[in-house]
């Protein structure tokens, strides 16, 4: 079933061990959160990325959201900016390394006033624009850190910030790489109690540090994407992740099962999605159930 009067797309794209979004709205915006990835081959990996976006025919990015300094997070972002004008970008101050500074200076440097820093204290975003919100709830690079003025691998994905779009009646949760202590930390500010969301991006590419129990709960998503690699270096998706998922009833789709991803929401909030390979999407332990397209498949 294709919907019509499309109002919000949200493009996941296969960039294997890594995240590249892109959020279309009814009024011409495009967001894009993060561009990277460590999977072998980076160069036809962004240039297969910045195909897509010619296909789906980015314009330009009004806002870029850099989530935090993991190379599998921004290392394909230069490459966006110097194919296409960037109006706004919020990006994570933390200088973990050499590489993100000279990025973070790049970004300074050409967006100037535009950039809207998350710095060690954390800071809140709100987007607007006709029909939708994107709030960016971000608990700074100094939350989580352990004091000795280094960034684990834990602390630096912590302070991922949890953006939330809502538009049409939906609400969708990203989350970076946000671990379960930034889930906590997002219970905590959001109320404690409940923030039923209908779609979960999940958190660090489906590992087990992440996607924890207590959150599930407390959002209660219907329908998840988990953005991974095939590869057996960091066996992602988690299993418990996945049967946490399967006994809640979610609809997840993989990029590493497939492909390029698209999420439709139109003016009456149904919801559907597209695929670049026609695999069933898993919501029970069985890992296979009714297949779930319902658009054409994704470029």
């Amino acid at each position: 079933v294709a919907l019509d009067n499309i109002v919000f797309e949200a493009h996941f794209i296969d960039v294997g061990q890594g995240d590249a979004i892109v959020l279309e709205f009814q009024d011409g915006k495009t967001v894009m959160i993060d561009a990277g990835s460590t999977s072998p081959g980076l160069a036809d990996c962004r240039a297969e990325t910045l195909a897509y976006l010619e296909h789906i025919e980015v314009d330009k990015i009004e806002y870029l959201i850099v989530t935090h300094p993991d190379t599998d997070h921004y290392n394909m972002l230069e490459a966006v900016m110097d194919a296409y004008v960037v109006d706004n970008v919020i990006y994570n101050a933390c200088e973990k390394n050499q590489t993100y500074t000279g990025f973070i200076e790049r970004i300074v440097e050409e967006t100037g006033n535009a950039s809207m820093v998350i710095d060690a204290d954390g800071e809140d975003y709100s987007i607007t624009g006709t029909g939708y919100t994107v709030n960016v709830y971000a608990p700074g690079y100094g939350t989580f850190e352990n004091g000795n003025g280094s960034y684990d691998a834990d602390e630096s994905n912590g302070m991922s910030p949890m953006v939330v779009v809502e538009t049409a009646g939906r609400r969708l949760l990203f989350t970076g790489d946000g671990t379960t202590e930034t889930e906590a930390w997002f219970i905590e500010k959001t109320g404690g109690t409940s923030y039923d969301v209908d779609f979960l991006k999940a958190g660090h590419h489906g590992s087990d540090t992440s996607t924890s129990q207590e959150f599930l709960d407390f959002i209660t998503p219907e329908y998840c994407v988990i953005m991974c690699d095939n590869g057996e270096e960091y066996s992602h998706p988690d299993t418990e992740v996945m049967n946490r998922l399967f006994d809640m009833g979610v609809v997840t789709y993989r990029t590493n099962r497939h492909g390029n991803i698209v999420l439709n929401i139109d003016e009456d909030g149904d919801m559907a999605f597209a695929v670049e390979r026609e695999v069933p999407a898993e919501n029970n332990k069985n890992g296979i159930n009714d297949l779930m397209l319902v658009t054409a498949p994704a470029a």
